[in-house]
């Protein structure tokens, strides 16, 4: 069984397009966990409407603690075999899950679709390896990730040192005891815009990453 989970702060306009891609799942998660990094009063409206058309989301925090703490405490509420983040402003083929599901490895990923303002493309890293080398020398995690729960914790979760780049950090050392399963079709829907995290914490990004190649190269 899934759970995905989905952190979320000062921007309910995208959660509703997300929270779509995850009703039209063939294969719907066992719990949707949304983690809301911010006053549940902004996100009241989408909120009522995900719950009363989604029986299987829970809805958590109502406070801002920022986004690695937020999915540090989502993931104490994971209880299935596999688990795997949804950002808010993304969202999911109707055959992710379905398709994922089929295979038994530690760590199943996906290529995955650009949706830029006029038109959706391929995802131009989608020919990357998700190998510890390939890692090392670029971020290729744009694609959808489910993961065993299991290797979650062996690996010793989300370091909450990190304020960015939480992700890649977690996979380099998933990456030590296990090689991933790639489904080869876009089942990720990966949007392009100016308030993505990516864009907006840039910065921080580069420091972080830096830090986590260090650690591993050394």
């Amino acid at each position: 069984m899934i759970t995905l989970l989905t952190t979320t702060y000062n921007r309910p306009q995208f959660l509703w397009h997300c929270a779509v891609g995850i009703i039209k799942q063939l294969l719907p998660p066992k719990e949707w966990i949304i983690y809301v990094d911010d006053d549940f009063n902004i996100y009241a409206e989408v909120l009522d409407k995900i719950l009363r058309i989604i029986p299987y989301a829970k809805v958590l925090g109502g406070t801002h603690i920022g986004r690695v703490a937020a999915l540090y405490n989502a993931h104490h509420h994971v209880e299935t075999d596999y688990c795997g983040w949804v950002d808010d402003d993304d969202w999911l083929h109707p055959n992710c899950l379905a398709e994922c599901s089929k295979f038994d490895a530690d760590i199943i990923y996906t290529d995955f679709y650009e949706v830029h303002p006029s038109k959706i493309t391929i995802g131009i890293r989608n020919t990357e390896p998700f190998t510890m080398k390939r890692m090392l020398e670029n971020n290729i995690l744009f694609h959808f990730r489910l993961f065993k729960t299991a290797l979650y914790h062996k690996v010793g979760g989300i370091d909450l040192s990190y304020d960015t780049s939480m992700d890649y950090e977690l996979s380099l050392k998933m990456l030590q005891y296990c090689t991933p399963h790639k489904v080869n079709i876009p089942l990720y829907y990966y949007l392009i815009h100016g308030n993505r995290i990516s864009a907006l914490y840039s910065d921080r990004q580069i420091i972080n990453k830096n830090r986590a190649r260090l650690l591993w190269k050394s």
